[in-house]
C-alpha cells in the first residue's frame, strides 16, 4: 500500500508542466517591461502629454470631472463648469494653476451669508457686526461677496459722501445691488 509514490510523481510532473508552460509563454513574449494596468497607463499618458484632470463641483451647471492642459488655472475649470449666480467666485483663487487629481468646490453666496449670520448671531454681544462706516479694506472684504475691488468702491463712497447714514444707502455703492445687499444687510451696521 504505497499509494504516496505515484501520487508524488504527479504532483511533480504536473509542476513541471506548469513551470515549462511559462517559461515558453514568456519566451514568446520576450519583452523585459513589466505589466502595466490600464488605469495606471492611462495616468502615465497623462503625465506624459501634460494633462492633468479636475473634479469640480457645488454651484455650477454642469459638476463632473474636466481634463485640461497643465497650463490652464481654476478659473478656466470653473468657466467650464458653468458658475450658478449664486456661485462665490471670490472665495476661490482663480489664478491657481490646475494640478492633477485637485477638486474645486464652487461654493454658495447664500450659503456663505447664512454660515455667518449663525457666526454673528450665535454672539450676544453683537461685536461681529462690521461698521461700514469704520471698517478697514481687510474687514469690508470678510463680508460674503465684497472683494477688493468692492471693499475699496465702500470706503471710497464713505469718503466722499461723510459716512453712510444707514445700512441700506450701501446700495448707492457701484456693484452692491439687491440681491448682495440682502446677503450683507444682517452683518453690517453704520455705529
Amino acid at each position: 500500500m504505497n499509494f504516496q509514490k505515484p501520487h508524488m510523481i504527479l504532483v511533480v510532473l504536473a509542476a513541471a508542466v506548469i513551470f515549462s508552460a511559462g517559461a515558453y509563454y514568456a519566451k514568446m513574449n520576450n519583452t523585459n517591461e513589466p505589466v502595466v494596468f490600464k488605469e495606471e497607463a492611462e495616468m502615465e499618458a497623462g503625465a506624459a502629454t501634460g494633462q492633468v484632470v479636475v473634479h469640480v463641483s457645488g454651484q455650477v451647471v454642469n459638476p463632473g470631472i474636466y481634463e485640461f492642459s497643465r497650463d490652464k488655472r481654476v478659473d478656466d475649470a470653473v468657466k467650464k463648469a458653468i458658475p450658478l449666480p449664486d456661485a462665490d467666485l471670490d472665495s476661490l483663487n482663480l489664478a491657481e494653476v490646475l494640478r492633477d487629481g485637485q477638486k474645486i468646490h464652487v461654493p454658495s453666496l447664500v450659503m456663505n451669508s447664512q454660515n455667518l449670520q449663525k457666526t454673528v448671531q450665535g454672539n450676544n454681544s453683537g461685536s461681529q457686526l462690521i461698521n461700514i462706516n469704520t471698517a478697514t479694506q481687510n474687514e469690508l472684504e470678510k463680508l460674503p461677496g465684497i472683494g477688493p475691488a468692492l471693499a475699496a468702491r465702500i470706503i471710497e463712497y464713505r469718503e466722499q459722501n461723510g459716512g453712510f447714514k444707514n445700512i441700506d444707502e450701501i446700495k448707492q455703492v457701484s456693484g452692491i445691488g439687491d440681491k448682495k445687499y440682502a446677503n450683507i444687510e444682517n452683518l453690517i451696521t453704520t455705529y
